[in-house]
């Protein structure tokens, strides 16, 4: 009886704890009482004669008033504008910064400075698409629906759309100029992978060592070690109709261009810190000839300087 006592006192200070942050989340004062198997505390709670208000315990309506303090629309407002001010002083800076102001977060200014009319604005664009899986009397190649309602047999995806200006630093340049780069369709898998980094025979393997952290958990692939089952159904679409997954097949098949659409492999059907990494490391395969070239010259600059 001694622990039923003790324990039944641990559980009434429990909920007059998560009673009083209800409370205080909501702007109202409260009573030591609030919450006890005695009825005691607010209006409401007497009126039940058991502690708790209409919305159930008082551990309940903690989580609920928490989960209600979300930001507001003015504060949502405020976190947009301050955004907007942020990304305006990161352009006017690549824009007119001189070297010493640039040096604070670019590794190469003076670089940077003689080269700013090539600089490219690349966005990635997050969006909501519906994949369409189809029937046996239907193609067998599924379709995108963009935003459109009462589709059957539908399936909530992610679609990266990837954008890029060029010239906007360039004021010899009367009007930039806006190109898409491509597409990556985010879709269930058991791991976070790229269908470009599987090889396209069977049984297929990793084109590329790589690795990612992931939850805690390291996963780390070796070049020529098995795929698995992983991305199976989307690397057997890519053999039946390879025009739909590449632009171009020539030489290496880690080196054959992407078609308009990438498919990436995750758990979750949202982006999330991962594949931003994978997109940011995007960009720097998709620029590497240009870090080619910078190494290049650096190791001629050291080579003359010795001689």
């Amino acid at each position: 009886m001694t622990k039923v006592r003790a324990m039944t006192k641990v559980l009434a200070k429990q909920r007059a704890w998560w009673a009083r942050a209800a409370a205080k989340a909501k702007g109202k004062t409260t009573t030591k009482g609030i919450g006890n198997d005695k009825g005691k505390g607010n209006d409401e709670g007497k009126a039940k004669g058991n502690g708790k208000d209409e919305k159930g315990t008082g551990k309940a309506r903690a989580r609920k008033a928490l989960a209600r303090r979300a930001f507001s629309a003015a504060e949502n407002d405020m976190i947009i504008k301050l955004s907007w001010q942020a990304w305006d002083w990161l352009v006017d800076r690549i824009a007119r910064a001189s070297a010493d102001e640039l040096r604070r977060f670019v590794s190469e200014p003076e670089r940077l400075i003689k080269n700013r009319a090539k600089i490219a604005i690349v966005a990635q664009v997050p969006g909501s698409v519906y994949l369409d899986c189809g029937t046996a009397d239907r193609p067998q190649y599924s379709r995108v629906y963009l935003g459109q309602e009462e589709i059957p047999d539908r399936e909530k995806l992610t679609l990266v759309m990837r954008h890029a200006l060029e010239g906007y630093f360039d004021e010899g340049l009367e009007m930039p100029k806006g190109e898409m780069l491509d597409f990556v369709l985010l879709v269930l898998g058991n791991s976070h992978a790229r269908l470009e980094d599987m090889s396209m025979d069977e049984p297929s393997v990793w084109l590329r060592t790589h690795k990612f952290d992931i939850d805690g958990i390291s996963v780390h692939r070796q070049k020529g070690q098995r795929v698995g089952c992983l991305g199976l159904p989307w690397r057997k679409a890519r053999r039946q109709a390879p025009h739909l997954f590449y632009k171009t097949r020539v030489g290496e098949e880690g080196e054959w261009r992407q078609g308009c659409v990438r498919v990436w492999f995750q758990r979750k059907a949202t982006e999330d810190r991962t594949i931003a990494s994978m997109l940011s490391d995007l960009i720097v395969e998709e620029t590497r000839h240009i870090f080619m070239e910078a190494f290049l010259n650096v190791d001629r600059a050291r080579n003359s300087s010795c001689n």
